[in-house]
């Protein structure tokens, strides 16, 4: 990607909310720091300070960070999306590929634990044939897609909604400066407490 001259590159690992990646931050920042050039920005599994602070530690000029920000009063998702995001716990994450044939990390409400997280036999077998999987996957991204778009933005049974792990650490619906603040508090102890572990205090 950086030779064909892109800004930066954007990180996604194995703790992203949605679509997700196969390696945990702890191996795939430092990799791709050790032969890019450009900026690496961290994406997934951060939702607090001292998760900023391990993520920079580890080489990423930023963090791409969304789960925190569903639950907040400025975001246009429906009320109970957000509520969702406050009375559901990392324990509450699933992966599914039921939505666009992908790996995407959504919480287990009743719906999803009622048509399961896996593509039926179907869909299973159009996804591997060689000729049609690229269509078919197309389809089944649109479909997915569309579903997650009427459940963010309207009430309705079919409750599929996106976050990541990072949910564990939304309490409440706030505001985006609460969280920043939140974030850049706990940032500060986190560096404190390494520093004095580290013996350098």
């Amino acid at each position: 990607m950086e030779g064909l001259g892109a800004d930066g590159i954007i990180a996604v690992n194995n703790g992203a909310g949605g679509h997700l990646g196969n390696i945990p931050a702890s191996v795939l920042v430092p990799a791709l720091k050790s032969v890019c050039k450009i900026p690496v920005i961290s994406a997934g599994g951060v939702g607090t300070g001292s998760g900023i602070l391990s993520m920079l530690a580890l080489g990423a000029d930023g963090l791409s960070i969304g789960t925190p920000f569903i639950a907040t009063k400025e975001s246009g998702v429906s009320d109970e999306y957000k509520k969702a995001c406050v009375d559901y716990s990392a324990e509450d994450i699933v992966v599914t590929t039921k939505l666009s044939g992908s790996r995407c990390t959504v919480l287990n409400t009743p719906y999803v634990k009622k048509i399961g997280t896996d593509q039926n036999i179907l869909e299973n077998l159009l996804s591997k044939n060689k000729q049609i999987k690229k269509y078919a996957k197309m389809l089944t991204y649109y479909k997915g897609m569309k579903a997650i778009e009427k459940a963010a933005f309207s009430a309705t049974y079919k409750n599929v909604w996106c976050a990541g792990t990072s949910v564990e650490f939304t309490n409440e619906i706030g505001t985006i400066k609460g969280i920043v603040d939140r974030f850049k508090s706990e940032m500060t102890e986190a560096e404190n407490n390494l520093l004095k572990t580290l013996g350098r205090v």
